[in-house]
């Protein structure tokens, strides 16, 4: 586990856009080095200590024995048991951060992005990189799935943006 060697950005974009056939050199960009120490579901809760998934065992990190599946609906209860609560809209909104839930046709989870205090979206792509997107559906693919749920949760001592 831990940091793989920085792979330049051309050949990492190229295997982006190989997954997920929206980004371009315009609306996605690199951000970090691979690591396999942590996933989306850690990113987009500020953990980059750990990989969060429900497969019972040591091996991962869940915060919760209930619901330990791969639906959207386990994932969405997790955050849920974290504070956040569903919301209509990807627009920023002062004082809140934000996630954005993708599942695929059967309604399992696939991926799950951040947003940013600027609007746009961050992304830790498995064990791939970083990354940072312009909307949801740039990453909307057969690999990363259909963005389905937004979620967010107040921001404690967040100064108004300005």
């Amino acid at each position: 586990m831990g940091k793989k060697p920085r792979k330049n950005t051309v050949e990492a974009l190229r295997q982006i856009r190989l997954l997920c056939p929206n980004a371009n050199d315009s609306n996605c960009y690199v951000s970090s080095d691979e690591t396999t120490r942590y996933n989306c579901v850690a990113l987009a809760l500020g953990d980059e200590m750990r990989w969060w998934e429900p497969t019972p065992g040591a091996q991962y990190y869940w915060p919760t024995s209930k619901n330990r599946d791969y639906s959207i609906g386990a994932y969405i209860a997790m955050f849920a048991s974290l504070g956040f609560v569903a919301c209509e809209t990807s627009n920023v909104e002062d004082r809140y951060e934000k996630v954005v839930i993708y599942a695929d046709s059967s309604n399992e989870f696939r991926h799950v992005a951040l947003q940013s205090r600027t609007g746009g979206w961050v992304s830790k792509l498995g064990d791939l990189e970083d990354v940072e997107h312009d909307s949801p559906e740039v990453l909307e693919s057969d690999i990363y799935g259909t963005p389905r749920m937004f979620m967010r949760r107040e921001l404690k001592d967040q100064l108004p943006l300005m």
